[in-house]
């Protein structure tokens, strides 16, 4: 039995509310956050920064830091954090591939797409996390590329008209300085889809996108790229972008994915990929405990 058929024979035994003890393994990652915040009146999602007004040309500084207090990703000093402590359970077998001390060498394993079956589980919020937590790790350099063509899925956090991912594989422009944005998040860079194009298969495919992780690894050696793909059972692309990363983080959503559809979007990655499920949307009620006292 292959590592995803496992993984779907225990998701499928297990109901929401086993949570975490239940599902996370060494493939096998849970979350249980909601995909937009909620009751946050004062979010803001023009996080891009607007550069020179005059000019009209867009920062290259992405600032974050609303964003996370939206989420509660910035917490006291000495307090835990429901999120933070998720994500830090979710990349640390990640991690361990990474550094090579995983039950198998894999190739790439510093290349990591975060896939779904379909829109709306939870896929870019994942992301976005998971690239966050990896950023504060010592010695190591988060880049999350939105490579999701269609959807344009980190457009509200680094704004609108950004050279991206999307010009860098067409060859309009001439480095991947150009589509690198800094962030106020120390060692995390995004880079932005950027102009829409009717072959992106076929430039994720082709020879830039070689030359992209090249780049990227002769600039931060010590990096790990997260890639936010399109739903797997709506685009060619996610399987496509599989065959160059080294390990796919596939999102959940709770009670809503069916097995049959989770099967056919797995069936699309090699049976000896290393898969990793998010359990999404997964309410558990937590009384008093760890983190403190609250309830989802």
């Amino acid at each position: 039995m292959s590592t995803i058929e496992r993984a779907i024979e225990k998701l499928s035994k297990s109901g929401a509310d086993d949570g975490l003890s239940n599902l996370l393994e060494s493939t096998e990652l849970v979350s249980n956050v909601d995909d937009e915040p909620k009751g946050h009146d004062v979010v803001d999602h023009s996080f891009g920064g607007s550069g020179d007004r005059n000019s009209g040309v867009p920062s290259k500084q992405v600032c974050l830091s609303g964003w996370l207090k939206a989420y509660g990703m910035l917490p006291s000093n000495h307090s835990r954090n429901r999120i933070m402590e998720e994500y830090r359970m979710i990349k640390r077998p990640l991690l361990k591939y990474v550094d090579g001390d995983g039950a198998d060498k894999i190739h790439n394993s510093n290349l990591i797409m975060v896939a779904s079956a379909l829109p709306g589980e939870g896929k870019t919020f994942t992301a976005l996390n998971l690239a966050i937590s990896i950023a504060m790790e010592q010695g190591r350099t988060a880049i999350l590329v939105d490579a999701d063509f269609s959807r344009i899925s980190l457009e509200k956090i680094v704004g609108k008209d950004r050279k991206g991912f999307g010009d860098y594989l067409a060859g309009e422009v001439a480095s991947v300085d150009e589509v690198l944005l800094d962030t106020d998040v120390h060692d995390l860079k995004i880079v932005a889809s950027g102009t829409p194009h009717a072959y992106a298969t076929e430039l994720l495919a082709g020879s830039k996108m070689s030359s992209f992780i090249v780049d990227i690894n002769n600039k931060f050696p010590d990096n790990i790229i997260i890639f936010d793909t399109p739903p797997v059972l709506i685009s060619s692309e996610a399987g496509t972008l599989s065959k160059e990363v080294g390990q796919v983080v596939f999102v959940v959503e709770a009670e809503q994915s069916s097995k049959d559809k989770l099967s056919e979007a797995l069936s699309v990655f090699d049976p000896s990929q290393t898969v990793g499920l998010v359990l999404n949307k997964c309410h558990i009620k937590y009384k008093s405990g760890y983190y403190g006292s609250f309830e989802s």
